[in-house]
């Protein structure tokens, strides 16, 4: 698109009887765009819908990925090298995190379960490697865990990164390479812990990011990771509770 251009129009048409919330969205190196949201109608029961759009196209009809009778909410999507939609999302009637993806042609995988059945799992994170390989993970009242899908096969695992977590919010990244980190919250409040996994290896021992502040306590959902393409250096921050007022700390790690 050229500087200037613009391109605006709905992604769903209007319904009366739903609101759409949480929208997320991933845009491939050529331009396409996916975009996927929680359409809530009464009675509070989510339904995962999802649009594509071609570089320079409009948006393609609405599908639905998940809708009742279960409850899904929390869905993210990032782009494989296939081009195809990879999306993850809550189903929270039955507490799994499921997945499916969808080509630009508008075929769309069967949904599929990608976590331990009754698990009391939270949202998931995607994030995407130079391959187009794909990592989602996720935190449940036990354990923090992952799976992969790989740009040219099927959703694989869980792999526990952590057990007795009672984690939340678990930003994950992928450089270039595959190798991976991943950061959450321990629900005890100032426990910011982090993981890393080398491609194709395990996940380490969990480590902790920082040390307690007296008085302080992680508060609510607030934390984020980002590692450079190479793979040379992870950066986290959070955010804490501390009195009245709240504080954002940072930590590095050198991954190499």
């Amino acid at each position: 698109m050229s500087h200037g251009q613009r391109r605006d129009g709905a992604l769903a048409a209007p319904d009366r009887r739903a609101e759409s919330a949480v929208p997320a969205l991933a845009v491939d190196a050529k331009g396409n765009a996916a975009a996927v949201w929680t359409s809530v109608t009464r009675g509070n029961v989510g339904t995962i819908k999802a649009a594509l759009k071609p570089s320079g196209g409009a948006w393609g009809p609405a599908r639905t990925l998940a809708g009742p009778p279960g409850r899904s909410f929390a869905a993210q999507v990032v782009f494989d090298s296939r081009g195809d939609a990879v999306m993850a999302w809550l189903d929270y009637a039955a507490s799994t995190i499921r997945g499916s993806t969808q080509a630009p042609g508008g075929h769309r995988g069967k949904p599929v379960t990608i976590s331990r059945p009754g698990g009391h799992a939270g949202g998931p994170a995607l994030a995407v490697d130079g391959r187009g390989n794909t990592i989602a993970a996720w935190t449940t009242f036990e354990r923090v865990a992952t799976a992969m899908h790989p740009t040219d096969g099927d959703w694989h695992g869980p792999v526990d990164i952590a057990r007795q977590a009672d984690a939340f919010e678990t930003p994950v990244a992928l450089d270039a390479a595959g190798d991976a980190v991943a950061v959450w919250i321990g629900d005890d409040g100032g426990s910011e812990q982090g993981s890393m996994r080398a491609a194709g290896g395990n996940w380490q021992t969990p480590v902790g990011l920082a040390s307690r502040m007296p008085g302080a306590e992680a508060s609510g959902a607030g934390i984020s990771l980002a590692v450079d393409p190479a793979g040379r250096n992870a950066v986290v921050v959070w955010s804490r509770a501390v009195g009245p007022g709240s504080v954002v700390p940072s930590t590095s790690r050198q991954l190499r």
